[in-house]
């Protein structure tokens, strides 16, 4: 088997690299066309684009082209210039709900705002296969934009890095690390991380180590402040991803997610991957999607969205039980190792896409 690899995209975005690790190592080939958004902005990146199409369309014996993330706005792009080939596309996060609903970057009627919904409706509806990340984002999609769940597949995000032998011994040091890193949105819940940390101050040994920046960062750092928090430190962005890898390696519970909104029910996040890779004890909200992956108590400890007191509660016991918290941490890394390595994955993913195409 032989695919392109299409779009404007990140080659070493977690994402991308997990899916074409897999097919390289379940033995297809992969070709890439592509240009780096990063590097490229605006229109020019589209042209450049099709100057890269021109170097490879005269090879063009692909069984089939796969749009990798961020892919939304090159479907089009992809169907035109492949009209023969079956394309696949990789949506991963609906435009909608992350710029309208979840991160507010744009107002609700306004016209980015039309323009993300279209993004997402027209991308997946022209695309032979769609490829998301849980059945339960497959449902949603289904929902809001027609997405016929026949032509979906799910591909856990899962994570790029290499899972760790066995976890970090921690027992018996002083301190009681609660590590959160992410971007400070609704989605993550913010607010019930700071009002758990509140319950818990009267231990001295649980300590809260929150990473990365975003939207809510000044709001959150001022609920702290307000709560008199002295059980809290906010590093704020590390200069090298590999610094964060470094801080989850060195926690004790990883936290996912907490928020009540709907998108929350569809994903897993990035970072619970992340903790998984190091064999982290992690707590996130009971959702449905986390359920199609997880088991509460055997590789990961469920509480209730929204609900500050549960996941104090948590914490607690997970502090107190150094058996059950080095049991949870373990189950995470081995369900990682059995069901989400690029190779699994991607086997996966090829069974299902001989029954589609």
């Amino acid at each position: 088997m032989k695919i392109l690899f299409f779009g404007i995209y990140d080659r070493e975005y977690a994402r991308n690299k997990v899916i074409v690790d897999g097919f390289i190592e379940n033995g297809v080939e992969v070709v890439h066309c592509n240009v780096n958004p990063r590097h490229h902005k605006g229109f020019k990146k589209y042209w450049l684009l099709f100057k890269e199409y021109q170097k490879i369309k005269n090879n063009n014996n692909f069984d089939f082209i796969f749009v990798g993330f961020p892919g939304h706005t090159c479907v089009w792009m992809a169907k035109i210039l492949f009209w023969n080939k079956k394309i696949i596309f990789d949506v991963f996060i609906s435009q909608y709900a992350s710029n309208v609903v979840d991160r507010k970057v744009y107002k609700k009627y306004s016209f980015n705002s039309y323009k993300s919904w279209f993004l997402d409706w027209y991308s997946v509806n022209l695309a032979d296969v769609v490829v998301i990340d849980a059945d339960e984002h497959i449902k949603a999609f289904g929902r809001n934009y027609g997405l016929k769940k026949e032509k979906a597949i799910r591909i856990f995000l899962s994570s790029g890095l290499k899972p760790v032998d066995k976890p970090k011994d921690l027992r018996g040091r002083k301190e009681f690390i609660v590590h959160y890193h992410g971007t400070y949105i609704g989605l993550h819940g913010m607010e019930h991380i700071i009002m758990a940390a509140k319950m818990v101050e009267t231990n001295p040994r649980i300590v809260f180590r929150m990473v990365g920046s975003g939207q809510l960062l000044e709001q959150t750092k001022n609920q702290a402040e307000s709560l008199e928090l002295k059980n809290i430190e906010f590093l704020g962005r590390l200069p090298e991803y590999q610094d964060v890898l470094n801080r989850i390696n060195d926690c004790d519970v990883l936290l996912g997610s907490f928020g009540t909104t709907e998108r929350g029910k569809w994903v897993i996040m990035n970072k619970v991957y992340e903790g998984m890779v190091f064999g982290k004890a992690i707590i996130s909200a009971e959702t449905p999607a986390m359920k199609e992956l997880f088991t509460d108590r055997k590789n990961v400890l469920f509480c209730q969205a929204g609900d500050a007191r549960d996941l104090a509660n948590k914490i607690i016991e997970l502090e107190k039980d150094e058996d059950l918290k080095e049991r949870i941490g373990l189950g995470a890394l081995n369900l990682f190792k059995e069901k989400l390595s690029p190779k699994m994955l991607i086997k996966d993913f090829l069974i299902d896409l001989k029954k589609i195409i």
